[in-house]
């Protein structure tokens, strides 16, 4: 059976739930780490199955949880965008992007401070 459209336009109330619960977790997985004075991001499985977390004290928490936040709102623009547009018309998502790329430069910036340092 051979079906038409993508997952997103078969499943669209999924897609928005799932797109908010991701949101939720980077949110309140940047805020755990913040509350904690320890933001762990894991950044790679070393041999043996041992994961290597960086991780962030002070104000590069701060910042690393700024960069989640921003791509949390960014998500959640979209699927508000998603949810008011009319079926016919495509949402705009200009403000998701700009969000959403501030925030992984926030992010990406960050951790390649912590590469380059360690």
């Amino acid at each position: 059976m051979r079906m038409r459209g993508n997952w997103r336009s078969r499943n669209p109330m999924l897609a928005n739930a799932l797109a908010t619960v991701i949101a939720a977790w980077l949110v309140g997985f940047g805020a755990y780490g913040v509350l904690r004075d320890d933001l762990a991001v894991p950044a790679s499985r070393r041999y043996g199955g041992a994961k290597h977390y960086y991780h962030f004290h002070g104000v590069a928490a701060w910042l690393i949880f700024a960069g989640f936040a921003c791509l949390g709102a960014s998500i959640i623009l979209v699927v508000y965008r998603r949810l008011k547009a009319t079926p016919s018309g495509m949402a705009d998502p200009r403000v998701a992007l700009v969000v959403g790329t501030a925030g992984a430069l926030i992010i990406l910036t960050m951790l390649i401070t912590k590469w380059v340092e360690s």
